[in-house]
């Protein structure tokens, strides 16, 4: 399910010979037009330019001949910029011609901290790959609990370079080259060290480099050579200035490898065991790219924990191509994160006329009400949300780095500098806006268009939508927002839950949360419902606004009238585009909090308000997690291969 294809924009599909022809006559010419702009194809080589982004960081790894290097930056394309000159409103539209996250730009204010480590929930690490370990053996997290110093050294940190990893036991002739790769990688230690032993008593046995929850053991190694954790990882945290790869969104984070599968899909009860491990063992990001077959309660109360623990589970939409609810992305207080894609990749001769900017739905990308931010990738909610999740970790250490200097406090309560709900604040509220809504040339392949049919860039809004959240991930401006201390406040709603259906017969529904602003004086918040699942920003109706308040409050936020919002959706549209909207019956709440600082937070939900005549007294139940038996991969012969079981 990982990089199903390289999405440009999903639409019509061409058909006949004629189509075909003019295509291949278009990439001939080398030329395509969308609204009266002329786009030049890149042909065989790359041919887009950068202006430097002010105050931006590089390495020798980090080169703009890498389709790589246009997710990340912050650089502009000069082709598009020029292309827009004299369209304002394009300009906009375009984001100015900033191609990627301008995770460069945060770079000059943070690459991260060894101390703030990201959980990455895959199957697990290539460690027999010598390639794969230039960019990751030294940005494994190890256990100091398991492990003796290095032979000779009265530290761990042997080296004396402020960070404790595989590098410090170089020499060390305890450590030979055990899986024989060539390198000395987190395996040597894992095989030299285990003595059967929980030395550091957390309940796993030489958990030295992370764990393994499908042989249940202390090698976290991808035995099926699926490679999906390890392309995690490196999106997340590769190693920077080596002169291989490029670097991770997060270069001097660490990683803590958890297998949970041996490929796409997983158990939710082994990721739920995965997350509860990663917490306790003092991650601060988990990066759950994932989808699962199932939805179980351990997965939700997995997520739960690490929320309360200040820890931010980053997960995929899913590769659904469609507005489907997957797991763990589906979780209450996960953070959902779609793919972005570019409308063509470098060296591509694809007839793609939009300009070649990361501001395209992603080919495979799920899509929906739960989406909180898009991050550029090849089409894939995987490789988005890993790489959010090291823009999360980051943030986190941009935050730690302010509590060091006793510039702010830590959370109330937590070990993290940030609880996940501020974190979800920062990365939501600094987001960049994908909004094609007034464009008249919102259309994906110019005059193809006549014949191959209408075929579009998905409907994005100003503020959220269901297709880009709150907009592209912006590494840059959540980095500094931390830094200048423009933290927002804190808005959470618990209840009713995500897609409740509610009979107006009820007469009134609580709407319960959470309401804070821990770095500031004074706060109010405010409740208001919109008809629909994507209102515009004119549809709210305001439903309670408070008096300021100066104690976070958890409680009842507001009581809805679900008679005048039944009768608000009964007075909507029923159809869209001719059928019956699956939506018709939804209605949107929002909460916003606004601190006396000037800094906004929110959440939103949605529900739908509909009577069921032929439903029986008490349903629909809820159950908790889904009620068909999950099957199980045991070795139950103990051959080495896992068998499928199913009860």
């Amino acid at each position: 399910m990982r990089n199903k294809r390289r999405g440009v924009t999903r639409g019509a599909p061409a058909k006949g010979i004629v189509t075909a022809l003019l295509v291949a006559f278009l990439i001939f010419q080398g030329i395509y037009v969308l609204g009266g702009v002329p786009w030049r194809s890149s042909g065989s080589g790359d041919s887009r330019q950068s202006t430097a982004s002010s105050g931006s960081v590089t390495f020798n790894d980090f080169g703009r001949e890498s389709d790589d290097y246009w997710k990340l930056t912050g650089d502009k394309d000069l082709e598009l910029e020029q292309s827009l000159i004299g369209d304002p409103d394009a300009y906009g539209s375009e984001l100015e011609a900033v191609m990627g996250t301008s995770v460069d730009r945060a770079w000059a204010l943070t690459t991260g901290r060894p101390d703030v480590a990201m959980a990455v929930m895959d199957s697990g690490i290539r460690w027999h790959d010598a390639a794969d370990m230039a960019e990751l053996a030294g940005r494994c997290r190890l256990n100091e609990g398991e492990l003796p110093p290095p032979r000779g050294a009265a530290l761990w940190d042997a080296n004396g370079d402020g960070v404790f990893n595989v590098y410090d036991y170089a020499g060390d002739p305890a450590v030979p080259d055990l899986n024989g790769n060539g390198a000395l990688d987190p395996q040597d230690l894992i095989r030299a060290f285990s003595d059967g032993r929980d030395n550091d008593g957390n309940g796993y046995e030489d958990d030295i480099c992370g764990w393994d929850f499908l042989e249940d053991d202390n090698d976290p190694w991808d035995e099926s050579d699926d490679g999906g954790g390890t392309r995690g990882a490196r999106w997340s945290g590769a190693e920077a200035g080596n002169g291989v790869g490029t670097p991770g969104a997060c270069p001097v984070g660490m990683i803590l490898p958890v297998r949970v599968s041996n490929s796409a899909l997983m158990d939710a009860n082994d990721f739920a065991q995965g997350v509860i491990f990663a917490v306790d063992s003092g991650a601060w990001v988990v990066q759950a790219e994932l989808s699962s077959f199932n939805n179980t309660g351990l997965g939700q109360t997995a997520v739960d924990y690490a929320w309360s623990k200040g820890v931010a589970v980053i997960a995929a939409a899913g590769e659904d191509a469609s507005a489907v609810r997957s797991y763990p992305g589906g979780y209450e207080r996960a953070l959902q994160v779609n793919a972005l894609a570019a409308s063509r990749q470098s060296g591509s001769s694809d007839p793609a006329p939009q300009p070649p900017s990361y501001l395209n739905l992603g080919g495979a990308t799920a899509y929906g009400a739960q989406t909180l931010f898009s991050c550029p990738s090849d089409g894939s909610s995987s490789e988005a949300a890993a790489r959010t999740a090291g823009i999360a970790a980051l943030v986190y250490s941009a935050a730690e780095e302010r509590v060091r200097r006793s510039e702010m406090w830590r959370y109330p309560g937590m070990n993290t500098p940030l609880s996940a709900c501020e974190l979800k604040q920062i990365l939501s509220m600094n987001a960049d806006d994908v909004d094609f809504s007034d464009r008249p040339d919102n259309t994906a392949f110019g005059l193809l268009d006549s014949l191959i049919g209408a075929s579009r860039r998905y409907p994005s809004t100003a503020g959220w939508d269901p297709y880009f959240g709150y907009g592209r991930v912006n590494a840059y401006r959540a980095v500094l927002a931390v830094l200048e201390g423009r933290i927002p406040p804190e808005a959470e709603i618990r209840s009713p839950r995500w897609f409740e259906p509610l009979n107006p017969g009820q007469v009134s529904v609580e709407v319960s949360g959470k309401v804070a602003a821990v770095r500031a004086d004074s706060y109010q918040y405010s409740v208001e419902y919109a008809v629909g699942w994507n209102p515009s920003e004119s549809d709210w109706v305001s439903a309670y606004g408070s008096s300021p308040r100066y104690e976070p409050f958890e409680g009842v936020l507001a009581t809805l009238d679900l008679g005048k919002i039944y009768c608000a959706v009964q007075d909507a549209p029923q159809e869209r585009d001719g059928e019956p909207d699956p939506n018709r019956y939804a209605f949107s709440v929002r909460v916003r909090v606004r601190d006396d600082r000037g800094n906004w937070g929110e959440d939103r939900r949605v529900f739908f308000c509909f009577n069921d005549a032929d439903a029986y007294p008490g349903t629909p139940w809820r159950m908790g997690s889904g009620v068909a038996s999950s099957p199980r991969l045991a070795d139950l012969d103990d051959d080495g291969l896992d068998e499928l079981v199913l009860a």
